[in-house]
């Protein structure tokens, strides 16, 4: 099939790709050393019907170097999912600097994680586009990079950006805004049916997203897993829309001369604080937990014997180089309860028509860093033993505190514990972490004075571990709440009883 390329007369020399290759960058080539303005009239062609062949021979007569150097572009690419933009935390190059391929430019951080940006090319650092401390856009650039690779398919290769489009499409975005319209129309108009990938349509149907209700952003008008969780989440947040906007008109009416970028020194006078990295997450999150009807449940749990099993095992554990706490037996414990109660570990549609019942014990821990609160998560916790949940949470602990917690530790949770007792505190009002429906607060074990058990009327001193529970009450009622938190507590209370279902 013949190549076809679509000319862009908007007095800038660019062409764009409808497929690359290495004969298409010969043609771009080409076209960059024609006059954008008269080319299609010295071919006598209309720019719609100029081919590979056609500049081919427009470009007869000019000599194309094998070696030359261009400005590259380094785009902030798609760090993870559902993020769209990304606080420059710090450069690790500054201009002037020779960099190689894969070599650290910057490290930036979204609301859920840090990463390290690398070069996909060698060449010289022309230009820094953004200050550290700037929020920068996905897609948006971060700087610029002299390349010297001459025009082989090493210099020009096909880069993924955060829309689904290849390098080849964003050298073409420098074309008029009306053209880029007319091509955006025309690739819809050209896919009456929805372009999706099977992959996308399993997520849509678990999220109960409607797939021609959702604009694609992918290439030709397809739907993409980033547009449906985007749709889903905008669903999610619609009702906030109105709440918002009433609490933001309270606001003004008690603070009718405050400025968000007013910052005063005098003393006594407020000082503004941005909201930056794992700050913003909270708000995103708990603007989403506002819009969730909330059941809470508090209970003590008598601690003696785990703390005895504890205070046994802990060698053993140190000889490993691992530090033993009660908090692995508590996540064991509650993998054995989400079994028994599926409903506890699910999420809920955001047409909230049905369920979604996960097979596997993704628990998050909630971590507080000199950064924010991060909620880190163990993977298939249901699947480790005591210690290997012990090495994991050590392990995540100390990525948490680095600062070195990845897309991948953060995504997947099917249900949140908060660990509040190591701060300080007792009982709690946790909110869920949409779309979880479920979540368990943690307090301070402290001495309370029970009945003896072994010794009838007497009075003993014994630890007991407040515990908080908080449920999305669209899916989960009171006795379902109730009776997970009585099989929990008879678990941690008799220990023991974890090693009857041991394979």
């Amino acid at each position: 099939m013949l190549r076809r390329l679509s000319l862009l007369t908007s007095g800038r020399d660019i062409v764009r790709l409808y497929c690359g290759s290495r004969a298409s960058v010969e043609a771009v080539t080409a076209a960059r050393l024609c006059n954008a303005q008269h080319l299609p009239a010295s071919l006598g062609l209309s720019p719609k019907a100029i081919t590979v062949q056609d500049l081919e021979a427009c470009k007869r007569g000019f000599h194309i170097s094998t070696s030359h150097s261009r400005l590259v572009s380094i785009l902030l690419a798609q760090t993870g999912e559902g993020i769209k933009e990304c606080e420059l935390v710090r450069w690790t190059v500054k201009e002037g600097d020779q960099v190689a391929e894969f070599d650290q430019l910057c490290e930036v951080q979204s609301d859920k994680a840090s990463v390290e940006i690398t070069s996909q090319y060698e060449g010289t650092v022309r230009r820094l586009l953004h200050s550290e401390g700037d929020i920068v856009q996905v897609g948006e650039a971060l700087l610029e990079l002299e390349n010297d690779s001459g025009p082989d398919d090493a210099a020009w290769p096909e880069v993924t950006d955060s829309t689904g489009n290849s390098s080849m499409d964003s050298i073409a975005a420098g074309g008029s805004e009306e053209s880029k319209h007319d091509s955006a129309s025309s690739s819809l108009q050209d896919s009456a049916p929805v372009l999706a990938s099977p992959a996308v349509r399993r997520v849509a149907r678990e999220r109960g997203v409607d797939l021609a209700a959702v604009t694609g952003t992918g290439t030709g008008g397809r739907v993409t897993r980033e547009d449906i969780l985007e749709h889903s989440e905008q669903t999610a947040q619609a009702p906030l829309a109105a709440s918002k906007q009433q609490l933001a008109g309270q606001s003004a009416v008690q603070h009718p001369n405050a400025q968000a970028s007013d910052v005063l020194h005098a003393d006594g006078e407020p000082v503004v604080k941005q909201i930056r990295g794992y700050g913003r997450a909270m708000v995103q999150h708990m603007l989403a937990a506002g819009s969730v009807p909330h059941f809470h449940l508090h209970d003590d749990v008598r601690m003696e014997r785990l703390t005895y099993l504890r205070s046994e095992l802990k060698t053993e554990a140190q000889a490993r180089g691992i530090r033993l706490t009660v908090l692995p037996f508590i996540i064991k414990a509650l993998c054995r309860v989400l079994a028994q109660f599926p409903d506890v570990n699910a999420s809920l549609q955001s047409d909230c028509r049905a369920i979604i019942r996960h097979r596997d014990h993704n628990i998050g821990v909630a971590m507080a860093t000199q950064t924010g609160l991060v909620v880190p998560v163990i993977q298939q916790a249901g699947l480790l033993s005591v210690m290997d949940i012990a090495l994991r949470l050590q392990e995540l602990q100390l990525m948490a505190e680095e600062g070195h917690l990845h897309q991948e530790h953060l995504e997947g949770g099917t249900f949140t514990v908060s660990n509040i007792g190591s701060i300080g505190g007792t009982y709690a009002n946790p909110l869920v972490n949409v779309p979880e429906v479920a979540i368990l607060a943690l307090g301070r074990t402290r001495k309370m004075a029970v009945e003896d058990p072994d010794e009838p009327g007497c009075i003993a001193m014994e630890p007991f571990l407040p515990v908080s529970w908080g449920a999305d009450h669209r899916v989960l009622d009171g006795a379902t709440l109730a009776k997970c938190a009585m099989a929990f507590k008879a678990l941690l209370e008799h220990p023991e009883r974890l090693l009857l279902d041991l394979r």
